[in-house]
C-alpha cells in the first residue's frame, strides 16, 4: 500500500487513485507555452465536484511530474508546482 498524507486532488501522483479511474489525452505542450514538456489530460471516468479534469505537466527530459493543475465542476483550477523532484525506485 502506498502511504500519502497529499490532499485528494493529489493522490493520483501518489498511486492512490488507479490510471484505470481516467482517460488521457495530450496536448501539444508547444502551444500552451511548454516547448520541451508533455502535458497530459487526465479526465476522471466518474468526475467528483472536486475534480473535473487534471492536466498533468511533464518534464520530457527526466518524465517527472512538475506541475499539476486540477479543474472542479465550477470552473475553478487549482495548480500545484513541485520543485526538486525525489523519485523512489
Amino acid at each position: 500500500t502506498t502511504s500519502c498524507a497529499a490532499p485528494n486532488v493529489l493522490m493520483f501522483l501518489c498511486g492512490s487513485q488507479k490510471a484505470a479511474q481516467f482517460t488521457f489525452s495530450q496536448l501539444r505542450a508547444q502551444a500552451l507555452g511548454s516547448p520541451s514538456g508533455i502535458i497530459f489530460v487526465a479526465t476522471p471516468i466518474q468526475p467528483t465536484p472536486v475534480m473535473t479534469k487534471v492536466l498533468l505537466y511533464v518534464d520530457a527530459a527526466t518524465l517527472t511530474v512538475q506541475r499539476e493543475m486540477v479543474m472542479d465542476a465550477t470552473g475553478n483550477r487549482n495548480n500545484f508546482a513541485f520543485e526538486n523532484v525525489v523519485t523512489t525506485p
